[in-house]
């Protein structure tokens, strides 16, 4: 556990663009396991962290090259579409140092269509596990595991 301090290299972009960690996402590990898979495909991809999110959102086109398994359909709203029906993936979702943070069957809703500048948006389901603090002005944030 600890803190850790992120910098955005271009001042303001976070302001405009929101702030955005690398995250490595592929299919559910345990079935891969079960089934003797001697190798795991994880992508690694920019990842939004969107306190406005209530779930986790992948982009279509990302969601069909990992191949990953549609668990249910439901429906996703945002500020530019509402209530669209939408697949609900499921997938394994890793952070990368200095966060070394996994998870396993973690949903995924399917955007509309793909988002820009970013391949998934991290929501509130899986932020609810840290404690993050934005500074805007400066253009960076903080992140603090809230499980040891």
């Amino acid at each position: 556990m600890g803190t850790h301090y992120f910098v955005e290299k271009e001042k303001g972009k976070i302001r405009h663009r929101g702030p955005v960690i690398g995250a490595g996402i592929g299919p559910p590990i345990g079935p891969q396991l079960k089934s003797g898979a001697t190798e795991i495909e994880v992508r690694m991809c920019a990842a939004l962290l969107d306190t406005g999110a209530g779930s986790c959102v992948i982009n279509p086109s990302l969601a069909e090259a990992l191949k990953l398994p549609v668990h249910a359909y439901g429906n996703i709203s945002s500020a530019s579409h509402s209530n669209v029906p939408a697949k609900i993936y499921i997938a394994a979702l890793t952070f990368p140092p200095p966060l070394n943070s996994s998870h396993d069957f973690v949903q995924f809703l399917e955007a509309p269509r793909d988002i820009e500048n970013h391949d998934i948006i991290i929501g509130r389901d899986i932020l609810a596990h840290w404690h993050i603090v934005f500074d805007l002005d400066q253009g960076r944030y903080s992140i603090s595991s809230l499980v040891p």
